[in-house]
């Protein structure tokens, strides 16, 4: 007579040999998983960084380029009421906003430079510092603001 454990080893089965049990298939699949969201999360999270660093840099490219166009205009005196903005030949890119805010130097004589919105009582002394702030805003993004500071000389 042959033994029962003699009978499964004349099959083909051996000792050595064992499939995976429906539990060891569930927890790999699981494992999978989790696996497969983190690096969907973190290709997500990439890809945001990125758009918002592009449009972080396009608008500081704008902010630069209307600063270079202001500083080869000539010079407005505070007194006067024309603006530095928009600088001939300059359109604005549809989604940015731009503004550009003027302020005058105090004094010529003081030993830290201080400027002010308006005019100074003496009149213009001769320089302006001009903050040109550009503001990208997309539908559905996050604005992103950039800004550039010039003085301007008469």
């Amino acid at each position: 007579m042959i033994s029962h454990h003699r009978m499964l080893s004349m099959a083909g089965s051996s000792r050595g040999q064992r499939g995976e049990t429906l539990v060891e298939l569930i927890i790999t699949v699981v494992i999978m998983a989790i696996s497969l969201g983190a690096v969907t999360l973190g290709i997500i999270t990439m890809v945001r960084t990125s758009d918002q660093h592009r449009r972080s840099v396009r608008a500081s490219n704008e902010a630069m380029t209307i600063a270079e166009l202001i500083d080869a205009m000539p010079y407005v005196a505070c007194g006067s009421n024309p603006s530095y903005f928009p600088p001939p030949g300059y359109t604005t890119p549809t989604n940015f906003t731009v503004t550009v805010t003027r302020q005058n130097l105090v004094s010529r004589t003081a030993t830290t430079p201080t400027f002010a919105n308006a005019c100074p009582a003496g009149g213009d002394q001769g320089a302006q510092q001009l903050t040109v702030r550009v503001t990208k805003s997309d539908p559905g993004s996050m604005s992103v603001s950039e800004q550039v500071v010039i003085v301007k000389r008469q």
